[in-house]
Protein backbone atom coordinates (compact mmCIF):
# COMPACT_ATOMS: atom_id res chain seq x y z
CA UNK A 1 0.00 0.00 0.00
CA UNK A 2 0.77 3.53 -0.69
CA UNK A 3 2.46 5.36 2.17
CA UNK A 4 0.60 8.65 1.14
CA UNK A 5 -2.64 6.92 1.42
CA UNK A 6 -4.42 7.86 4.40
CA UNK A 7 -6.10 5.28 6.69
CA UNK A 8 -9.30 7.17 5.74
CA UNK A 9 -8.24 6.35 1.68
CA UNK A 10 -7.55 9.84 0.90
CA UNK A 11 -4.80 10.36 -1.31
CA UNK A 12 -2.47 12.73 1.20
CA UNK A 13 0.01 13.72 -2.15
CA UNK A 14 -3.19 15.56 -3.19
CA UNK A 15 -4.82 16.80 -0.18
CA UNK A 16 -4.79 20.39 0.40
CA UNK A 17 -3.70 20.20 4.24
CA UNK A 18 -0.90 18.57 3.33
CA UNK A 19 0.13 20.67 0.21
CA UNK A 20 -0.70 23.71 2.74
CA UNK A 21 1.60 22.08 5.15
CA UNK A 22 4.62 21.43 3.12
CA UNK A 23 4.36 25.24 1.40
CA UNK A 24 3.06 26.85 4.87
CA UNK A 25 0.33 28.67 3.12
CA UNK A 26 -2.00 30.23 5.77
CA UNK A 27 -4.59 31.50 2.97
CA UNK A 28 -4.72 27.16 2.04
CA UNK A 29 -5.11 26.19 5.44
CA UNK A 30 -7.96 28.99 6.02
CA UNK A 31 -9.71 27.18 2.59
CA UNK A 32 -9.22 23.93 4.35
CA UNK A 33 -10.36 24.73 7.42
CA UNK A 34 -13.50 26.74 5.94
CA UNK A 35 -14.81 23.41 4.12
CA UNK A 36 -14.05 20.50 6.33
CA UNK A 37 -15.87 22.70 9.27
CA UNK A 38 -18.90 22.38 6.55
CA UNK A 39 -18.28 18.95 5.94
CA UNK A 40 -18.06 17.66 9.36
CA UNK A 41 -20.49 20.53 11.22
CA UNK A 42 -17.48 20.99 13.56
CA UNK A 43 -15.48 24.04 14.01
CA UNK A 44 -12.06 23.34 12.51
CA UNK A 45 -9.32 26.43 12.80
CA UNK A 46 -6.85 27.19 9.82
CA UNK A 47 -4.09 26.61 12.95
CA UNK A 48 -5.74 23.10 13.07
CA UNK A 49 -4.43 22.22 9.50
CA UNK A 50 -1.36 20.98 9.78
CA UNK A 51 -0.62 17.14 8.82
CA UNK A 52 2.40 15.58 6.54
CA UNK A 53 -0.21 12.46 5.96
CA UNK A 54 -1.01 10.08 8.89
CA UNK A 55 1.17 6.81 7.94
CA UNK A 56 4.22 9.28 7.68
CA UNK A 57 6.42 10.81 10.07
CA UNK A 58 5.68 14.53 11.45
CA UNK A 59 2.71 16.46 11.86
CA UNK A 60 -1.03 15.05 12.17
CA UNK A 61 -4.28 16.97 12.28
CA UNK A 62 -5.46 15.84 15.95
CA UNK A 63 -8.93 14.03 14.05
CA UNK A 64 -6.67 12.35 11.84
CA UNK A 65 -4.53 10.45 13.63
CA UNK A 66 -3.93 6.37 13.95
Amino acid sequence: MKEMIAFCGLDCEKCEARIATINDDNNLRKKVADKWSKLNNIEILPEHINCLGCRGEGPKTYYCSD
